[in-house]
């Protein structure tokens, strides 16, 4: 299930359900596909449009769909592809991606214990080494104002950044990616949070085995009523791993699933121990290892939350 919650401080929304239904002068109703895979995919092109109606109509056909399929979510399954029209909607220069590219992709519903405001805050952090161990170097580019979105008097936050991933036995991957937050209205109320990132161009990797060309993923937050979130995600990665390439989709969906879930733990885990404190306190492993102190890692794995953890890195595999 998903509660209802607060509205966007502009209105919009609200009166969007009530324009679209009434379909009176100027509003423009925008109809969304009904299937997961597919809105999922609708989700990603319409994530930045300034016209509130695509929000609403995907978020009000998306929840449904989640409660009518919980446990096939919760195992995750593999999606529709990407094709180079879906991406190029979703790009403010869509120069350089080819025709022929179809990537297709894993989704699943993961749950966490803490509230869609909290994940938000956490997912949007100016520095996510302090919140991923994985993540060695994080440099946030041009943004727009987080504050004021975190305060919903934004109804969007967008941003661009730079980092480095530590990949175990595959090295490291260096990446450019931009990213976006939105708040979202369903018709019958219920508050949500859409978050969209973009990386067009190839990673660059300090191992030979494995290379990143292009990734995209769109997630899906809401409360469930009881203090708890969801956050349903979407990942599509073009990537190749040696010479073949070829991972049995069963494989790729479990393990996938496995470290979202293990991500979401991560999230929980930092929102504990540093919401209430100002932010300019929170110290990174790293700033502490400087001082000689000692620390303990947050996680065991590396979190598919940011997209490019050892197996997260083999999803959407397709032969080049």
């Amino acid at each position: 299930m998903y509660s209802k919650g607060w509205g966007f401080a502009g209105g919009g929304a609200a009166s969007m359900a009530v324009c679209a239904m009434l379909l009176l002068p100027g509003c423009k109703v925008i109809d969304a596909p009904e299937s997961i895979e597919e809105l999922m995919i609708f989700g990603f092109m319409h994530a930045d449009e300034e016209e509130e109606g695509y929000g609403t109509a995907f978020l009000t056909n998306l929840l449904p769909e989640i409660d009518a399929n919980t446990e096939d979510l919760e195992a995750g399954y593999r999606v529709n592809s990407l094709t180079a029209d879906d991406i190029r909607a979703s790009l403010e220069d869509p120069d350089g991606i080819d025709d022929d590219v179809d990537i297709t992709g894993v989704s699943t519903r993961t749950i966490h214990q803490s509230s869609m405001a909290d994940v938000v805050w956490a997912l949007s952090f100016p520095d996510t080494t302090q919140v991923f161990d994985a993540t060695i170097v994080f440099e946030l580019g041009d943004h727009t104002d987080r504050d004021c979105f975190l305060l919903r008097a934004c109804i969007d936050y967008t941003y661009s950044a730079h980092r480095v991933l530590d990949l175990g036995i595959l090295g490291q991957a260096t990446q450019d990616f931009s990213g976006s937050f939105r708040w979202v209205t369903a018709e019958d109320g219920t508050e949500g949070a859409l978050w969209r990132t973009t990386s067009p161009r190839p990673a660059e990797t300090t191992s030979d085995i494995m290379s990143v060309h292009q990734q995209y993923s769109m997630d899906v937050l809401f409360d469930n009523g009881d203090g708890s979130s969801s956050r349903m995600s979407a990942i599509w990665i073009d990537a190749t791993l040696g010479e073949e390439g070829d991972i049995p989709d069963s494989f790729l969906v479990n393990t996938s699933v496995k470290q979202l879930q293990d991500a979401a733990g991560d999230v929980d885990l930092f929102i504990t121990e540093n919401r209430d404190k100002d932010p300019d306190t929170i110290q990174t492993d790293a700033g502490a290892e400087e001082k000689g102190c000692s620390t303990v890692s947050r996680a065991g794995t590396y979190p598919s939350a940011i997209w490019l953890g050892v197996v997260g890195l083999l999803i959407g595999l397709r032969r080049r």
